[in-house]
């Protein structure tokens, strides 16, 4: 995202736009649309997945107005939720991470 914020609402928003980079596969225009999504509407939120990004508006009667494939590139979280206020990142179960470790003691046993 190549401009420069005008207010500070602008520039937080530009941050958490650049801050889903981290940890989704979106293109430019992909992040201008989130950009302008959460621009254009006070209660829009973004909830990614391990495979997608949807666009919702509302939290109690939650509408989602579109889905975007984008693969999360961290595998050490589990989603993503982002809005005005807030960008949070969540981790994966605890029985994920400990599935995931059982599977890794188990191949270094092996060696």
């Amino acid at each position: 995202m190549n401009f420069e914020p005008q207010t500070y609402e602008e520039l937080i928003r530009m941050k958490r736009c650049v801050e889903l980079t981290k940890y989704y596969e979106v293109t430019e225009e992909e992040l201008w649309e989130i950009y302008h999504f959460l621009e254009q509407e006070p209660e829009a939120f973004i909830k990614g997945g391990r495979q997608n990004l949807s666009l919702i508006i509302g939290q109690n009667t939650a509408k989602t107005q579109k889905v975007i494939m984008a693969n999360c590139t961290d595998r050490s979280i589990d989603g993503i939720l982002l809005s005005r206020t807030e960008f949070k990142v969540f981790p994966p179960p605890l029985h994920t991470i400990l599935r995931l470790r059982q599977q890794r003691w188990f191949l270094f046993q092996q060696q």
